[in-house]
């Protein structure tokens, strides 16, 4: 997202079991992330904190540990909660709709997703709108 704007969006499926490979393999995305944009500011949503596990944490550090060699100040977590109490949302599929009203550049994505209750592209949707949240926030901030 650049000023209010959705630039960018994928969504990456590890499907491999939990290993120092997979590990290392979502590192190298993220650093990948990091060396081919001007990122300035990183918001992460992630499960509710009694459901981190071993895995959710090790990755965490290891963006962490990124975020802070490429001097990045603006850094924050969200969870999926937070999302949805900020646009006063019930479920996802009230989330998707939000978010696609939002950013119609999404409606190509939304079509291709229908047909699987958007199970693979959900992710995608609360990444944009925790952004979106953070932009919000950052530009509030900076008022």
């Amino acid at each position: 997202m650049q000023r209010g704007k959705l630039i960018d969006w994928q969504a990456h499926k590890y499907q491999t079991k939990w290993s120092d490979e997979k590990l290392q393999a979502i590192v190298n995305q993220y650093r990948e992330y990091f060396k081919n944009n001007r990122i300035d500011a990183v918001m992460v949503k992630v499960p509710l904190l009694r459901y981190h596990n071993e895995e959710i944490t090790l990755i965490l550090q290891k963006l962490e540990e990124i975020v802070r060699k490429y001097g990045i100040t603006k850094y924050d977590l969200i969870t999926q909660v937070e999302i949805k109490n900020k646009f006063l949302i019930r479920n996802t599929d009230e989330l998707i709709e939000c978010t696609v009203k939002k950013f119609p550049v999404l409606q190509q994505t939304f079509r291709k997703g229908e047909h699987n209750n958007h199970k693979y592209y959900r992710k995608i949707y609360e990444a944009v709108m925790s952004a979106y949240i953070f932009s919000l926030q950052l530009q509030f901030n900076s008022e």
